[in-house]
């Protein structure tokens, strides 16, 4: 499996619509995850994940499985900067 770390700086802010879980940074940068590439209870577990971390510096973890997906606007998992 393939995937791209980026560094994604201080998350401030989630939401969430019909269509996308997005991370926000506090350059107003922003990154989403397809809720209907994904079943619910993992879209509501990145959500909770990402409402934990607010405030932390992160990285943004994009899937290169199946696609070319940009770091630069997708995300699949995010994790505490080291």
């Amino acid at each position: 499996m393939s995937y791209k770390h980026s560094e994604f700086g201080t998350l401030s802010l989630v939401s969430i619509d019909n269509k996308y879980l997005v991370i926000h940074n506090e350059n107003n940068k922003k990154r989403k995850m397809s809720r209907c590439a994904y079943p619910e209870h993992i879209i509501q577990s990145k959500l909770n994940k990402a409402i934990s971390l607010i405030g932390t510096n992160i990285t943004t973890i994009t899937s290169q499985n199946n696609n070319e997906w940009s770091e630069d606007e997708w995300f699949v998992d995010i994790t505490i900067s080291p």
